[in-house]
């Protein structure tokens, strides 16, 4: 997406009428100017080791010097952004180089029109619906957690939403971890622990026998001390 304009210059002042480019501010990277070069009217010849600029003059005093590049006598433009952040007529000369050599095109005008836009605007203005709805709808948007699945070890984590855009329902698949030891999540079971589901206990004896090694419940020692003192009461 560019617009290219074209205009015929010459290195002599005066000798063709002065022609005029008309853009408008604000643009960027999209405004060109085909240059061809005269010189006495006829094509500009140039070495091949000649370089091209252009100097650029704003309404307000500020000025621009970039390079260009050039191809026969046609040198081609790009206005910058800086070309096009002041309204009103700019000047602009083309200058080629050469060594200590300098040759200097006639002067051209760029209009640069102001645009309907205005960033003072934006705030106050109802004519933005369409950003104002966008920035709405950006505000007003959810993200639930949805499914949480398990994957096999050498499975990559995923996360895939079954929601909108704007209401967002996250699904994630997440890898367990190898069996034994080594994994981040792998454990084993020792004596004297239990799982049961997903809960960790200490696995205990009901009941108090000789070559009993798991921990015995409260209850187990209360009743095992109450048969010693019924024993020693019948002593």
């Amino acid at each position: 997406m560019k617009n290219t304009q074209s205009i015929t210059v010459d290195v002599v002042p005066g000798l063709i009428s002065q022609p005029t480019v008309n853009v408008i501010k604000g643009d960027s990277e999209t405004r060109y100017i085909d240059v061809t070069a005269l010189n006495n009217g006829e094509p500009l010849e140039l070495e091949d080791d000649v370089t091209v600029s252009y100097v650029y003059a704003k309404p307000d005093c500020t000025q621009v010097i970039n390079p260009a590049t050039i191809s026969g006598n046609v040198v081609t433009i790009e206005l910058s952004d800086q070309c096009l952040t002041v309204a009103g007529l700019c000047s602009c000369e083309i200058q080629f180089y050469r060594g200590a050599q300098q040759l200097t095109s006639a002067m051209f005008r760029v209009s640069v029109c102001p645009g309907v836009y205005s960033e003072e605007a934006l705030e106050s203005s109802d004519e933005y619906g369409l950003l104002l709805d966008a920035i709405s709808k950006a505000k007003a948007a959810t993200v639930t957690v949805g499914e949480v699945s398990t994957l096999e070890p050498d499975q990559l984590a995923t996360v895939t939403n079954t929601g909108t855009d704007t209401d967002a329902i996250l699904n994630f698949g997440i890898p367990r971890g190898e069996n034994g030891s080594g994994g981040g999540t792998s454990y084993e079971i020792g004596d004297g622990l239990k799982l049961e589901g997903n809960k960790l206990s200490v696995d205990t004896a009901a009941e108090v026998e000789q070559d009993n090694t798991k921990p015995v419940t409260s209850a187990a020692v209360y009743a095992q001390i109450g048969n010693i003192a019924a024993l020693l009461a019948d002593i």
